[in-house]
């Protein structure tokens, strides 16, 4: 089932967020600076803040009464500082999908389509996201139909982190 979280969803979201963070970044082990941000980030106290703010939607896929992933979406993102391909205004319309997690158990079960499908049915059939350049979930992405509209680079913990920007049209 695919459904708009509520406050009760807040502790898991935040449980959840973190495994996967650290599964997708510590792919080395646990460094202070990792631990810290995945603890400090992913709060309960943060996904409260997320719905209490109209510019986000947050949705849960759920399953035997088990929280299996979920979305957050940002409605009113913005694209200074990216490195588009192409011109940034011609994306304007595009929501943004801060965050798409799964629990790793539950991958390539559907979850993630299953909450793509609901943002472009309920909230938008245009969004971008962004993905560290090593995240396997590239070529899932690429399999669903997002195109590569250019690349993000920040800094964390004094290393430069590259990242692939993807871009669903609604078709």
């Amino acid at each position: 089932m695919i459904r708009y979280a509520t406050r009760d969803d807040c502790t898991a979201l935040a449980a959840l967020s973190v495994q996967v963070w650290l599964e997708t970044y510590a792919q080395d082990g646990i460094k202070p600076a990792y631990a810290e941000y995945a603890l400090t980030t992913f709060t309960p106290a943060y996904f409260q803040e997320k719905l209490d703010c109209s510019q986000y939607q947050l949705i849960i896929a759920e399953a035997s009464g088990y929280i299996r992933g979920f979305a957050l979406v940002d409605l009113l993102s913005h694209y200074e500082k990216i490195d588009m391909q192409e011109d940034a205004s011609q994306i304007g319309s595009h929501v943004e999908i801060v965050h798409l997690y799964i629990h790793q158990p539950f991958r390539q079960h559907g979850f993630g389509r299953q909450l793509l499908r609901f943002v472009k049915e309920n909230i938008s059939h245009r969004f971008w996201l962004y993905t560290w350049v090593n995240n396997a979930s590239n070529t899932y992405y690429t399999h669903l139909g997002f195109r590569h509209a250019g690349n993000l680079r920040f800094q964390f913990d004094q290393v430069d982190i590259d990242n692939h920007i993807y871009v669903f049209d609604g078709d």
